[in-house]
């Protein structure tokens, strides 16, 4: 299936639902009071018509600016659609073939998305992820540096620190329980994710690890302790990876589980289209004919 053409019917959809919900009607009745924003010729703009398009919670001069952008808007439309009225040609005003094309498109395109709804295997299991990455590991690479680590916020004034501070970076595979159950009585935070490699700039924003060079402190720290008014920051670093190197699993799980159900998409329209070929053939429902036959 391509993304292009979905894209541009999208795009299309929510231009033409956009203008029509702002085109006003051509009202003759004299007993209409409804509240007009703008007029061109006969095409009237009302309050009604607009309102819903200006977000109500925003303060006055928010909500003017949008209203006067909408109305620009809807004015230009109208004025354009006057000089193509006057200036096209019969033959070029003709739109039968270009909306029966676009109807044909969306009516293919909302079929397809049922389809695919209802046919679709949504479950990608943690073996089709590694298999996937395994297969295809030097086409992902890091933006931004990660690292793998451990980490602790504890209170400023904790009991017994300095022997948790061995265990935490001395010892952290020999005490694992001993590190879990200090955590679980005086830590604020504590963070062991085993193999699972996290962001720098989001450890970041956790603890206050002011630093220009993230590079030079990842490579020349595998123990961080930082102190502020309130906190300790113990930073236990395992392993660490540097933008463009390639990313870790975790890290393009995501990415790698929408390509996987892409392609599942693509593999499901093509056999649609297959199956859909097969059954009009079976019933002689396809006549193809040869130039000059």
């Amino acid at each position: 299936m391509q993304n292009k053409p979905i894209r541009n019917i999208l795009g299309i959809s929510l231009l033409l639902g956009f203008l029509l919900a702002l085109t006003g009607c051509k009202e003759a009745a004299m007993e209409d009071q409804r509240e007009i924003v703008a007029q061109v010729s006969d095409n009237v703009l009302y309050w009604d018509d607009v309102k819903d398009f200006v977000p109500e919670n925003i303060g006055k001069e928010d909500s003017a600016k949008i209203m006067a952008g909408l109305i620009n808007k809807w004015v230009l439309h109208n004025l354009k659609l006057q000089k193509a009225e006057q200036y096209l040609a019969p033959e070029q005003k003709d739109l039968t073939l270009e909306l029966e094309e676009y109807r044909s498109s969306l009516l293919i395109f909302k079929y397809e998305q049922e389809y695919i709804n209802k046919e679709l295997d949504t479950v990608v299991t943690s073996q089709d992820l590694k298999s996937y990455y395994d297969g295809f590991k030097p086409e992902f690479h890091l933006e931004k540096p990660v690292l793998n680590c451990a980490y602790v916020i504890l209170p400023l004034e904790s009991s017994d620190f300095f022997s948790f501070r061995t265990w935490f970076r001395y010892h952290f595979d020999d005490k694992q329980e001993e590190i879990a159950a200090y955590c679980q009585e005086s830590a604020i935070t504590y963070y062991n994710p085993e193999e699972q490699y996290i962001y720098f700039d989001e450890l970041a924003k956790l603890i206050p690890l002011e630093t220009d060079n993230p590079d030079n402190l990842l490579r020349y720290n595998r123990f961080i302790e930082l102190r502020d008014e309130e906190y300790i920051y113990l930073i236990n670093i395992f392993d660490y990876k540097l933008k463009s190197d390639i990313a870790p699993l975790n890290i393009v799980e995501n990415e790698i589980r929408s390509i996987l159900l892409n392609k599942r998409k693509i593999k499901l329209i093509h056999h649609l289209e297959e199956s859909l070929m097969n059954e009009a053939m079976d019933h002689n429902n396809i006549e193809i004919r040869k130039k000059n036959e």
